[in-house]
């Protein structure tokens, strides 16, 4: 297959092209250097979760929907989008730490909840890097594909601890509207990923393999999923809404 003719290239392609767009954008629009970098940390920190969330959505959705040539294609460029998402997120934490931060050794004098919500951004990003260094066919061949593929599940591991992250971190999550387009597409992406649960567990056990079942075993694992999601706030407050509080207090 011809670089040009690849899907995934253009992807990646598109993706730089992309992040350099934003950069050109803030850099022109943003009244100062503090500004420009608080707004591309955030900027990328938003496309890694998109392209993240983009990969995630694709094999539940895939799995209820006819086999057409384009749901070949989003297969086919699922690994590009994974690779974008690490790309995003690369940027996100080099602006983070490198510009916003001062360096490495400014993490000494974070408060412990920052701490805790860099840590979990730092695990997703090792999961990610680590997905897309191992994403073309020659590295997948030299890991075997079974260690592959079980490498790629930690990409739940990953989502999880973005989720918390963002929450955690307060200022990406603030807004109400932000909160509501969050909750919708995770809702919708627990429900797809539900569903593929309870058929996958349907065909390891053939006493569970009737639709009334599987509905059943769906809709109570997305309750369950979107109880989680509603607990966040109460089980770990954002680092932006405990400063509120702090201040209310004094």
């Amino acid at each position: 297959m011809k670089l040009v003719a690849n899907l995934r290239f253009y992807i990646l392609a598109k993706s730089v092209l992309l992040s350099l767009l934003v950069v050109s954008l803030l850099r022109t629009h943003a009244g100062s250097d503090s500004l420009f970098y608080l707004q591309a940390g955030q900027s990328f920190g938003y496309l890694a979760v998109l392209y993240l969330y983009l990969a995630l959505l694709i094999s539940p959705l895939l799995r209820l929907l006819p086999t057409t040539t384009f749901g070949e294609a989003l297969k086919f460029g699922r690994r590009a989008i994974g690779v974008s998402a690490a790309y995003f997120a690369s940027l996100h934490t080099l602006i983070v730490i490198g510009w916003e931060l001062h360096g490495i050794n400014s993490l000494t004098l974070l408060p412990n909840r920052f701490l805790v919500a860099l840590g979990l951004g730092g695990v997703a990003l090792v999961i990610l890097l680590a997905q897309a260094a191992t994403s073309f066919d020659s590295a997948i061949t030299a890991m075997t594909f079974r260690r592959w593929k079980q490498l790629q599940r930690l990409v739940y591991i990953a989502g999880l601890a973005i989720i918390v992250h963002v929450w955690m971190i307060g200022s990406h999550s603030a807004s109400t509207s932000v909160q509501i387009t969050g909750f919708i597409l995770l809702a919708l992406l627990f429900g797809l990923e539900a569903y593929r649960f309870s058929q996958n567990l349907a065909l390891k056990f053939n006493g569970l393999d009737h639709q009334e079942l599987i509905i059943t075993l769906a809709v109570t694992t997305w309750l369950v999923l979107i109880g989680g999601l509603l607990a966040l706030p109460k089980l770990s407050p954002s680092l932006h809404n405990h400063q509120h509080l702090e201040r209310h207090h004094e």
